[in-house]
């Protein structure tokens, strides 16, 4: 299965104001869990994750998260939220997976 590449950066900060701050400048809120990690916010890229679920179909897929400031990491789309009347994106999850040894 091929891993698509994303750029992300942490994102400071949480709640609606963040989000909605976020949204103006053409960046969605996400989240990366897992793997014994506590979890990190991210803000991504509207357009670039667009296309990305454009080349991926939605959730399940592999990505790549070049996030700046520390190593890429490997995850699964786990969850898209969306605004029911319009489907624009409102939020990602990622999901780490655990390196096979």
């Amino acid at each position: 299965m091929e891993a698509f590449e994303l750029a992300a950066t942490v994102r400071e900060g949480a709640g609606r104001s963040v989000c909605n701050a976020l949204h103006r400048a053409g960046q969605v809120p996400a989240v990366v869990y897992g793997g014994g990690s506590a979890a990190t916010g991210l803000a991504i890229e509207l357009r670039e994750f667009e296309r990305l679920l454009r080349q991926i179909g939605g959730v399940g897929a592999l990505v790549q998260l070049n996030i700046a400031g520390s190593a890429p990491v490997l995850a699964k789309v786990k969850e898209i939220q969306r605004r029911p009347a319009t489907r624009a994106v409102l939020h990602v999850d990622f999901q780490t997976l655990a390196a096979s040894a």
